[in-house]
This record gives C-alpha cells, sequence and structure tokens, in this order.
C-alpha cells in the first residue's frame, strides 16, 4: 500500500485527455485507451481511482500516465495540436504525391497497345514534375502505381521509374505498387530492383479466376508474397476488400500463419472500407449508406483479422495533402482530394507542365473542414480520421467514419489479443 502522506494532488495542472476511451473489463479492472497516442493501459480499481481524480502517489504514476497520453498538461489543446498536424500535413510542399492509371479506354481509341505510352505525355509528367520541384522546393516524391492489374501492363512503370531516377537524382522518390499479386513472381520483383518502388499492396479480390479454383489462385498469391517476405527488403500491405468473402480471408490468414510470414514486421494489413479499390469513389460503392449501418461489416473483418493477431493500422493509404494528383498516362490529370464527387477535377495540365487551377472547385476544398463541426471536434475517433477519410462523407445519415460506432468493439479486441 502507498502511505497516503505521499499523495499529492495535480488537478491545478494536470487534466484528463478528451480521447481516453474508458472500458470496464471486470469487477475491478479497467482499460484506458486514448485513441490520440493509441496507447492502452490497464488499472486496478485503487489506481483507476488515481487515474480519474488526478492523485499522484508516485512520481512514476505521473510519468507514466502522462507517457501514455491519458494525462496531459492543463494547457495542451488537443484539438487545436490536432488541427495544426492537419493543418500542416494538408498545405505542405515538402512531398508531391502522385498515383499513374493507365488508361486502357484511351489507348485502345488511339489503336495502340496498352503496352505503349506517348513520348508526349512522358514528357508532360517529367514538366509537371519539375514544375513543382522548382515552384514548391519539393523534397520528396511519392509516386503509386494504380489501376486494373499494373502488372499486365509494366511498360509505363519501368518507363517513368527510369526517367525519375536519371532526372530527379536530388530529390528522394519513394514508389509503390497496387497489385492482386498474381503475376509478382521472383523474375518481376527482381526486375523491380531497378525502380524506387519500396512498397506493394495487394488486392486479392481484384482478380478475375479464370481456369483457377479461388483457392489456387490465393495459393499462388501468398507463394509470391512469402518469397518477397523472405528474400527482400520490400514491404507488402494486404489491402482487404468488404467484396471478400470472410472464408477466403481466413485461407490468406492461415496459409500465411503456416508459412511462417503472418508475423513478419514487413506484412501489414488495413481494410478498404469501400466494396472496391478505386480513387474515384462514388455513393454506390458502399454497402450501407447508413455508416452506423455499415460498421457491423467493418466489426466482423477486424475480429478475423484480430483473432489471427493482426492489429489493423489506422495511417491512410491514399494521399493526404493538397500536392497529391491523379495522372492517367493519357496525359489528364485530377486533384486527389477527400471529399470527391463533382468537385474532383481540380484543373488540367498544360504543354509546360502547368497545372490550370478549376478555382470554385479549388476552393471548395480550401475551406471544407470537419473541424468546424462540433460532432467532429469533440469526437473521440477524431485522431484516427483528423479528415482522412473524407469519401464517407458522401453518406446522407452520418459524416464520420465506421469506427465511430464500433472503437469500443475494436479496443475490447485489442485488449484481448
Amino acid at each position: 500500500m502507498v502511505k497516503k502522506s505521499y499523495i499529492t494532488d495535480y488537478s491545478e495542472n494536470i487534466e484528463l485527455s478528451r480521447f481516453n476511451v474508458e472500458i470496464c473489463v471486470s469487477k475491478d479492472r479497467y482499460i484506458i485507451y486514448n485513441t490520440l497516442k493509441d496507447r492502452m493501459i490497464e488499472l486496478d480499481k485503487e489506481y483507476y481511482n488515481y487515474y480519474k481524480n488526478i492523485i499522484v502517489p508516485e512520481e512514476w504514476i505521473k510519468l507514466r500516465f502522462l507517457e501514455n497520453g491519458i494525462w496531459k498538461n492543463r494547457l495542451v489543446d488537443e484539438i487545436e495540436d490536432i488541427k495544426m498536424i492537419n493543418i500542416k500535413k494538408r498545405y505542405s510542399a515538402d512531398e508531391l504525391n502522385i498515383i499513374i492509371k493507365v488508361n486502357e479506354e484511351y489507348a485502345s481509341k488511339n489503336k495502340k497497345s496498352i503496352l505503349e505510352i506517348d513520348d508526349e505525355n512522358v514528357k508532360i509528367i517529367k514538366k509537371f514534375i519539375e514544375s513543382k520541384i522548382s515552384e514548391k522546393k519539393t523534397k520528396k516524391i511519392c509516386l503509386k502505381w494504380y489501376g486494373r492489374e499494373t502488372l499486365l501492363n509494366t511498360e509505363p512503370i519501368f518507363r517513368i521509374e527510369k526517367l525519375l531516377r536519371d532526372e530527379f537524382k536530388n530529390v528522394e522518390i519513394y514508389s509503390s505498387l497496387l497489385t492482386n499479386g498474381y503475376f509478382l513472381d521472383k523474375s518481376i520483383v527482381e526486375k523491380f530492383s531497378e525502380t524506387n518502388i519500396k512498397k506493394f499492396f495487394i488486392n486479392f479480390e481484384n482478380i478475375r479466376y479464370r481456369q483457377e479454383s479461388v483457392k489456387k489462385v490465393y495459393e499462388k498469391i501468398v507463394n509470391n508474397i512469402e518469397y518477397i517476405i523472405k528474400n527482400t527488403d520490400y514491404t507488402v500491405e494486404i489491402v482487404v476488400n468488404f467484396g471478400y468473402k470472410k472464408d477466403n480471408v481466413e485461407f490468406i490468414l492461415s496459409e500465411m500463419k503456416k508459412r511462417n510470414i503472418l508475423f513478419d514486421d514487413k506484412l501489414r494489413f488495413s481494410i478498404n472500407r469501400s466494396k472496391e479499390f478505386n480513387f474515384r469513389y462514388e455513393k454506390e460503392m458502399f454497402f450501407e449508406e447508413n455508416i452506423r449501418k455499415h460498421a457491423v461489416n467493418v466489426l466482423d473483418f477486424y475480429k478475423i483479422l484480430y483473432s489471427y493477431g493482426k492489429k489493423i493500422s489506422f495511417e491512410n493509404n491514399i494521399c493526404g495533402n493538397f500536392e497529391s494528383y491523379l495522372i492517367e498516362t493519357d496525359g489528364s490529370i485530377n486533384k486527389i482530394i477527400l471529399d470527391v464527387g463533382k468537385n474532383f477535377n481540380f484543373g488540367t495540365i498544360d504543354e509546360k507542365g502547368k497545372l490550370s487551377i478549376k478555382k470554385e472547385n479549388y476552393y471548395n476544398k480550401v475551406f471544407d473542414s470537419s473541424f468546424k463541426f462540433n460532432d467532429c471536434r469533440y469526437c473521440k475517433v477524431l485522431p484516427w480520421c483528423n479528415e482522412r477519410f473524407g469519401f464517407f462523407k458522401f453518406s446522407v445519415k452520418n459524416r464520420c467514419i465506421p469506427e465511430k460506432y464500433i472503437f469500443e468493439d475494436i479496443i475490447r479486441l485489442y485488449y484481448e489479443k
């Protein structure tokens, strides 16, 4: 027992974080999870009383509570801190985010093989990047390759990756590639050593099974992932769709567990909360317009992944700032914004690589912010969302992410596993 004479009241300069989630797991056991710090601490009844009433029997307890974010300095405004971090990320020009998608329809209309990319369009992309580096003093280029199946058309990938390596040697370049993983075998992985690609996003559901059974296809993909994890430095992120059958997800996880790769640090999982992986989100891509109902589907996938010991990352894997663009290989460009719909297109690139802004669309986005809504400002999951999953704002009934309605269930899963 702690001697009462040592107990100090710090309530004048310390208070509870507004982002604490308190869950009683038994008669005298509590877990406090802080969504801002992504930290969890378990307390018995005595220490829960110290936490709740800002009482410090020993100095190490104060330090522990502050470190885990469940206590904070009274002078610190957590919402303003999140807002400033968001603004810095949103308007930072340090990083240029580009998603390149091969436009197969454009290629066929012009009677060209989809394995080709116009010299003129390569020049436009090059000039656009040059103009951004010159104007914004960009320090890093983040390039993501995206398409129906990127590995069916590797010519533009190797061509533009080489261009970036040759022309922009003074800028850090980080590339990633979205694929269904079927063709991601040893031979193609070795070729990617000549590029800036460091990460593969694998979406199993984005595949046509043809004559093979689903399990045979999945086994081949897992074989490819096993080679990457055990023999290379690439990281792999499995994107779980709600189009997946739950049995298929469990099969994938069990195969990875058998091969001793499931818990490798280079293998991660994330949940794509829409029906399909697409950067042009529309309302009909969601199972439920009512996000509260949709959250039930989300929780099912959390349960499966947690049952195999895999925690889901809340990091945004698309693009988070205004220097984010979707480029088609026909030369057209769109601004990647988070509330898409009718304001998706921010402008076009001219032959000099300059972006011509559609001002009305641009300013509609600039002045839109979740921080002006009280239900967002004081929401427990604001640190998880932080405007990053804005496509859920399409919902008429809810302006939020599904996790808002299941965060206690998620935390309980985290605690149990």
